[in-house]
């Protein structure tokens, strides 16, 4: 699931799922995929967001894909015809800053993975960081609309 270009745009409806998905999810983490209906990965544009349910034993401070829903949600998408464009999870209660527990819940931690953290510290104005996973490190990349 490589990255080929520096960013992935999000359209607008897709973003305000993500952002309503992150919301009814509090107080705990909520979790899920980035997705595209670009399945030759040349032109991706996050046009699909899809929640997984947060199996961790504490999801207000974390998060880990749950299995069977995670299985499920890959499979959906392929039968759309969608392609993971990454990944995001939300923080309830602090920054959007990629932590040791972030890594440890992602299913993959592919180069170039493209991995979103939704913080809902100001719940009225959330703030969205997307990242792009390069040398075993999470590198702010710029939140672009399609």
């Amino acid at each position: 699931m490589a990255q080929t270009k520096p960013f992935i745009p999000i359209t607008r409806e897709a973003y305000d799922e993500l952002i309503a998905i992150c919301k009814r999810s509090s107080p705990n983490e909520a979790c899920g995929l980035l997705l595209t209906s670009d399945i030759s990965g040349e032109n991706q544009i996050i046009d699909a967001v899809q929640e997984i349910n947060n199996a961790h034993e504490v999801p207000q401070r974390a998060f880990q894909f749950e299995p069977a829903s995670w299985t499920s949600a890959f499979f959906e998408a392929r039968k759309n015809r969608q392609r993971i464009a990454g990944f995001f999870h939300s923080h309830p209660s602090s920054a959007a800053i990629p932590s040791h527990e972030d890594e440890i819940g992602l299913p993959l931690a592919d180069e170039g993975l493209c991995y979103w953290i939704v913080s809902l510290q100001n719940a009225a104005a959330p703030a969205v960081q997307p990242y792009i996973r390069l040398h075993g490190q999470f590198m702010p990349d710029p939140l672009m609309f399609a």
